[in-house]
């Protein structure tokens, strides 16, 4: 994949899950090469609900950079608590590559658990089968153990992309769309606080 490669970073922007009460601002950011940013999109999805993979194919789809866009990575495969991406789905209906970096070897086991009880368990099940099992990669200079699920590309790929856009914790694509993210809830919660 070319340096100057469009890649496409999503996040809901907090770490614990857990903490979420209500609908969230999902933001993708546009990175060229990985460090220079040159757009943002957002959407709004359901606390642990089930239209994250539709909200996203619309924003991607309706983006001004959806041409250019050459790779999508998600910050996990569930957003805004338990509403999972559908990765295969998201590549065959945006036709770009997906990689979705996990938050450690045990999201799909976690994922699992907090399913039970919620409604349209089939669907959330289904999404997490798509995903399949995810791919352990250490990464230099942190020899951070990073594990991803991925879609619409392969495994020698993936290693690749990895190692040129993981030059410290987390993802840079990833890190700035958690920032920004993390911006537009804090100022959606204080706006529902106000009402």
């Amino acid at each position: 994949m070319k340096k100057e490669v469009r890649i496409l970073a999503i996040s809901d922007g907090i770490s614990k899950r857990s903490l979420i009460r209500q609908n969230r601002a999902i933001v993708g950011v546009v990175l060229r090469g990985g460090h220079w940013l040159e757009g943002i999109m957002k959407t709004i999805i359901e606390r642990n609900g089930c239209n994250v993979t539709s909200q996203l194919v619309r924003m991607i789809r309706s983006s001004s950079h959806f041409q250019q866009t050459r790779l999508i990575m998600t910050d996990g495969l569930a957003l805004a608590g338990v509403n999972i991406v559908n990765i295969r789905a998201l590549h065959e209906m945006t036709n770009i590559p997906i990689i979705a970096v996990s938050r450690g070897r045990k999201e799909m086991g976690d994922l699992s658990e907090k399913m039970k009880g919620l409604d349209r368990h089939t669907s959330r099940v289904r999404a997490l089968k798509a995903a399949g099992q995810p791919t352990s990669l250490v990464l230099e200079p942190t020899r951070r153990r990073i594990y991803a699920y991925y879609s619409g590309l392969n495994s020698t790929d993936l290693k690749s992309i990895m190692r040129g856009f993981c030059a410290a914790e987390t993802p840079e694509p990833i890190r700035v769309a958690r920032i920004i993210s993390s911006a537009f809830n804090r100022h959606l919660v204080k706006r529902v606080q106000k009402d």
